[in-house]
């Protein structure tokens, strides 16, 4: 099982780094297919919005202005709250790790960040915008050392689920490549790996509204982190500024949404706090 998990894991780096960055025969990378017209219209970094062009200097790096805010401290401040997010787990991980067992650490969810990470690799390394490549390349690189370093933790239902969603994830962005080179696909590769990525991400925002819908229920958020969901806030807030701030509807639509999701959360952790006092 362990090698089938390493095989998964070795096709995701594989796809994203190789394949995202080859051209597509029958759409070019400067803008949206033309059979999306009226749709999403992500804009191109043009070498004068290059993502690191301000900390080379020039004027907008001297004083804080709007542009410098929205294209250069928004995007850094969501590389360092996203980083530190997906860093949160390290504590609770090498404690199962030691005393092998798990506790109440949810190990699953590290598979779907695997994939979320990598869909949004295909799509920073195509714009080549190193504000999206360095943290998602952090984030796919920590959840792979969650994954193999708590594996034998989970059952062997776990296990299998585990294996399956990284092979689904495997499946979608082979597919979604073999159709680019293929020239099937209608839409441009930047399109076709921002859509990708923003359903990836649509399903991973998906995943936790289950255990939100629970909370309104039993009225009981003891199960939320506040720090976290605060964090979820920020992070969104800073991705989604950063989208508009380029012009780019895959950057900030979803990141919104996450924006406002976590705000739900934060709101039902103040409204019901722990349930209470519950007994335990």
């Amino acid at each position: 099982m362990r090698v089938c998990l390493a095989v998964v894991l070795l096709s995701l780096f594989g796809d994203a780094i190789g394949l995202a960055v080859v051209p597509h025969s029958s759409a070019n990378r400067e803008g949206p297919s033309s059979a999306l017209q009226g749709g999403f219209r992500a804009q191109p970094l043009s070498p004068r919005h290059t993502p690191f062009r301000h900390l080379r200097g020039g004027a907008p790096s001297m004083n804080m202005s709007p542009d410098f805010g929205m294209k250069v401290l928004a995007p850094l401040m969501g590389n360092i709250i996203g980083t530190s997010m997906f860093l949160s787990s390290v504590p609770a991980v090498l404690k199962a790790r030691k005393n092998n067992d798990r506790g109440s650490l949810n190990i699953t969810p590290f598979a779907a960040q695997i994939g979320n990470c990598a869909s949004w690799l295909f799509y920073a390394i195509h714009i080549m915008n190193w504000w999206i490549i360095v943290p998602n390349t952090l984030g796919i690189t920590i959840a792979a050392f969650y994954t193999v370093a708590t594996y034998r933790l989970l059952k062997p239902a776990e296990k299998a689920s585990v294996t399956k969603t990284l092979a689904l994830y495997a499946a979608l962005f082979a597919a979604v490549n073999a159709s680019l080179l293929l020239g099937i696909l209608p839409l441009s590769p930047q399109d076709a790996y921002g859509w990708m990525a923003n359903l990836c991400l649509l399903f991973f925002y998906a995943a936790p509204l289950t255990s939100l819908a629970d909370v309104v229920k039993s009225k009981d958020a003891s199960s939320i982190d506040p720090l976290l969901a605060g964090c979820g806030v920020a992070n969104g807030a800073f991705w989604a500024a950063y989208g508009l701030a380029i012009r780019d509807p895959y950057v900030w639509v979803l990141n919104a949404v996450g924006a406002v999701l976590s705000t739900f959360s934060s709101g039902a952790r103040l409204a019901f706090g722990d349930g209470g006092g519950k007994a335990k």
